[in-house]
């Protein structure tokens, strides 16, 4: 029993770092992508996007996560000589991993519940905090998230805005 609760202990501090640490990671870099559109929005509407896109960051992260806790928890074990003694001591390696599969497969269930109940909720939710941030503009500059006016060229610059493909009149496309 203490065995089990040791590699369980370590298995999950090692997916739990992963896991926090790809959703800080995925927060920051999304963040830093849209901050021109969250400048000129509340600090509500970033509070409650973010806390809506929590859920499939999650289901994102969490096989990635999964995979690098096993590896680095199991590598660990082996690098210490722990599972030389584990089966030295009449364990199968299978029995002795049996706990880490165990939390795996609660975790994957848990991804499956949050795929099936919870991701089709909360990105609806998202998408109708993102909408009102969608550009509605016929200009043919836009920057960001403001509309900017062509310039006003000089007469001596007026052959530019001319195309630059020019055909006979007989040889016009239609």
């Amino acid at each position: 029993m203490k065995f089990t609760r040791y590699m369980v202990g370590n298995f999950l501090r090692l997916f739990l770092l992963v896991l926090l640490g790809s959703i800080v990671m995925f927060v920051v870099i999304d963040f830093v992508g849209n901050i021109r559109m969250w400048l000129s929005r509340g600090m509500n509407d970033l509070g409650d996007y973010y806390f809506a896109y929590l859920p499939y960051i999650v289901y994102l992260v969490t096989p990635v996560a999964l995979f690098i806790g096993v590896v680095a928890s199991v590598g660990n074990m082996a690098r210490h000589l722990e599972m030389t003694a584990i089966q030295s001591s009449g364990r199968s390696p299978l029995r002795a991993l049996w706990p880490i599969l165990i939390v795996g497969i609660a975790a994957t269930s848990f991804s499956l519940y949050l795929d099936d109940q919870v991701l089709p909720d909360a990105n609806h939710k998202r998408y109708g905090i993102m909408e009102p941030l969608k550009p509605f503009s016929t200009s043919p500059v836009f920057i960001g998230y403001k509309e900017y006016p062509l310039p006003k060229l000089p007469d001596e610059f007026r052959h530019l805005q001319q195309p630059w493909l020019s055909f006979p009149k007989s040889n016009q496309p239609k």
